[in-house]
């Protein structure tokens, strides 16, 4: 959902936005618009997020203790995680028996990373300009804590043994520590689909 701003018109929001100019008219007839130069600021616009453009993201670290490092896509080195570290996709971060650590995604869901934890991020992206993450984060050991704040975000965490996707909720996520081929999945609030 978008609510138009001033100055904005469907041609200049599908150029911000959206994969092509091609996708103006499909957005004028989606969404009823008969009179597309006469629409007021404060109109709203539903636009489905596969027409949206997909670019890559970083993902912020709010808080780390305690024993907890990452090792960089990028270049390889293992460096300490520490507050507003920016991550990418690709980051591998390990939490040790007394480390945590926090992660801010673009769109304000966070990620708690408790001890003895293990993760990569595999897909740290963002919807355009929307303030929608689409993020996948891989589970290898240990457990997280997910609040996913967008509705609208993708946010999936998979494990040897499970796949969870959720929009907007909040949940809890672990591979047990004697079988990496059990997960367990707790909803605190809302609803996940887990495969």
């Amino acid at each position: 959902r978008y609510f138009m701003a001033p100055g904005d018109n469907p041609w200049n929001i599908t150029a911000r936005f959206l994969h092509s100019m091609q996708y103006w008219k499909p957005l004028l007839r989606l969404n009823n618009v008969d009179r597309p130069r006469q629409l007021p600021p404060g109109t709203e616009l539903n636009i489905p997020l596969s027409w949206l453009k997909i670019e890559a993201a970083t993902t912020r670290v709010k808080d780390a203790g305690g024993d907890a490092v990452y090792t960089s896509a990028a270049d390889g080195q293992v460096r300490p995680l520490q507050p507003d570290t920016l991550l990418a996709g690709g980051d591998r971060i390990n939490i040790g028996e007394q480390g945590s650590a926090v992660l801010e995604y673009t769109d304000g869901s966070t990620l708690f990373l408790g001890s003895n934890t293990a993760v990569t991020l595999e897909r740290v992206n963002k919807f355009s300009n929307s303030g929608v993450a689409d993020s996948e984060v891989k589970l290898e050991a240990g457990r997280t804590e997910n609040q996913v704040k967008t509705r609208g975000s993708r946010f999936e965490i998979k494990t040897p043994s499970a796949s969870t996707a959720v929009r907007g909720t909040q949940f809890r996520t672990s591979v047990d520590s004697v079988d990496n081929k059990v997960s367990r999945v707790e909803v605190l609030s809302g609803s996940v689909a887990v495969d």
